[in-house]
């Protein structure tokens, strides 16, 4: 029973690492600073992980919060477009 818990946390994983890097590339249209920090915020998560410096569930927490935060910079990128218009 672990073991397939912790298979479902990895694909879970997996998948947040893959819809996160085409956020990523969505966003690198807009705002190229912003997604070279996004990309290293993800690509610390993964090496933490991959180092097991951290958990599968730290981690997946990790790509929440990194989510949110490119969710609230691409409001904020939307926000502003639509001032200067």
């Amino acid at each position: 029973m672990i073991g397939i818990c912790t298979r479902r946390k990895s694909e879970q994983f997996e998948l947040m690492t893959k819809v996160l890097n085409d956020k990523l590339r969505q966003v690198k249209q807009k705002n190229i600073v912003e997604t070279r920090r996004f990309s290293e915020m993800l690509e610390r998560s993964i090496l933490e992980l991959q180092n097991r410096t951290i958990t599968t569930a730290q981690a997946i927490q990790q790509l929440i919060e990194l989510a949110e935060e490119i969710n609230k910079q691409s409001a904020r990128g939307d926000e502003h477009r639509s001032i200067k218009r």
